[in-house]
């Protein structure tokens, strides 16, 4: 169901899979960015969450939920469950033991809500974080979480092309924050965090110049 942007362009309705911060927390530190040592603020967490939701309702969008599983902190990053084309799904399977319990919860969700093939994956992938589609293909990250071999098994079960990319920066362990899934993404590079290929496949999905970004610091202890 289309609904127009603010923008005045036509918006596709897209589904949604959302996971409640019910139990998010930082108590182990799997990436740069996380400090067991700093407290976190649920109730903000959980208000930021909810307008996103909202946002994302508001604009006409389908929103379905996954009930977050005691423990299980991290759950809440629900586009590293898997990737989805239309009724197939494969389903992610984490790096760090402190994850890989979600992937059970991810596997039942997609199992129970009319996913046609929801498949096992051999290797590690860590979902959407990884994963981006472009247009007709699939930019495919590696380096810190996800395994090169998992871009083979993406393309063989959804039959799309895909292009590895590797990540050298580990504050971008993922390749979607690196470069983010909208059509603004285009007009974005930051090729101080990837090889001169991956900045050569940004350049030439580039439709406008470039736009400078400073160097991101380091998380402070």
């Amino acid at each position: 169901m289309p609904n127009d942007g603010a923008d005045g362009a036509t918006v596709s309705q897209r589904r949604y899979l959302m996971c409640p911060p019910r139990y998010f927390d930082v108590t182990y530190a799997i990436n740069p960015w996380m400090q067991p040592n700093k407290p976190v603020d649920a109730g903000l967490a959980m208000a930021q969450w909810e307008r996103l939701r909202e946002t994302y309702l508001a604009l006409g969008h389908l929103v379905e939920l996954i009930e977050p599983v005691p423990g299980l902190q991290d759950m809440v990053f629900a586009a590293n469950g898997g990737c989805a084309v239309g009724n197939r799904v494969l389903v992610a399977r984490y790096r760090y033991p402190q994850r890989t319990p979600e992937e059970a919860a991810y596997r039942g969700w997609f199992l129970q809500h009319g996913f046609d093939t929801v498949a096992e994956p051999q290797h590690i992938n860590e979902g959407q974080g990884d994963f981006l589609f472009d247009g007709n293909r699939v930019l495919a990250g590696t380096g810190f979480r996800t395994d090169r071999l998992s871009h083979g098994e993406f393309q063989e079960l959804f039959g799309l092309p895909v292009l590895s990319l590797t990540l050298v920066d580990d504050r971008f362990y993922h390749l979607t924050p690196r470069w983010p899934s909208w059509p603004m993404a285009r007009s974005l590079t930051y090729p101080r965090h990837s090889p001169p290929a991956a900045s050569r496949c940004c350049a030439s999905c580039t439709r406008t110049r470039s736009s400078a970004i400073p160097p991101m610091p380091r998380p402070s202890a």
